[in-house]
C-alpha cells in the first residue's frame, strides 16, 4: 500500500486526532488514491445505461466514454488511467467514472450508478505491477 496513503488513513499521531474530518456520530473516512507503483490497479465497465453526472461534459456519454464502444460493454483501466490523467478532454469524464458516493442506508461508500469496478488480480502482488491489457484473462 502507499506509504503516504497509510498515513492519511492513520487516525491519531502523536495522541492526538489529525482532523475533524466528519461529524462524531457518523464515522466516515475518505477514500484517497495516490499515483504510484505502490497503487492497486482498478478496472471498470460502465453498463449500456451509463449516463454521466450533470457536471459532466456530454462528450462522457454514449460511445465517447471509455469503456464504451461497438454495442458492447467491455472493461477498461480507470486507475491508474496514464491516458485520462494526462489528457484534459477526458479529465472530467474520469473522474466521473472514479468517484463513489455514500450510501447512509448501509454505511458504506459505492460506485456511482451503471459502473461497475474490480481490483486488477486481487488478493496477489500483480495488481501492483506495470499497467497490462485489463481483457487479459490470465491477470
Amino acid at each position: 500500500m502507499c506509504p503516504v496513503l497509510l498515513a492519511l488513513m492513520c487516525p491519531v499521531v502523536n495522541g492526538s486526532a489529525l482532523l475533524p474530518l466528519h461529524d462524531a456520530a457518523i464515522d466516515l473516512h475518505p477514500i484517497v488514491l495516490l499515483p504510484g507503483n505502490g497503487c492497486s490497479q482498478l478496472d471498470a465497465e460502465l453498463t449500456e445505461h451509463y449516463e454521466p453526472s450533470p457536471w459532466a461534459p456530454a462528450s462522457c456519454s454514449g460511445a465517447a466514454a471509455a469503456g464504451k464502444g461497438k454495442g458492447r460493454r467491455r472493461w477498461f483501466r480507470l486507475w491508474k488511467n496514464s491516458t485520462a490523467l494526462g489528457d484534459p478532454a477526458v479529465a472530467l469524464c474520469y473522474a466521473d467514472q472514479l468517484r463513489v458516493v455514500y450510501d447512509r442506508a448501509v454505511a458504506d461508500y459505492r460506485n456511482i450508478a451503471r459502473v461497475w469496478t474490480r481490483v486488477v488480480s486481487f488478493g496477489t502482488t500483480r495488481g501492483f505491477g506495470s499497467d497490462d491489457d485489463p481483457s487479459d484473462p490470465e491477470r
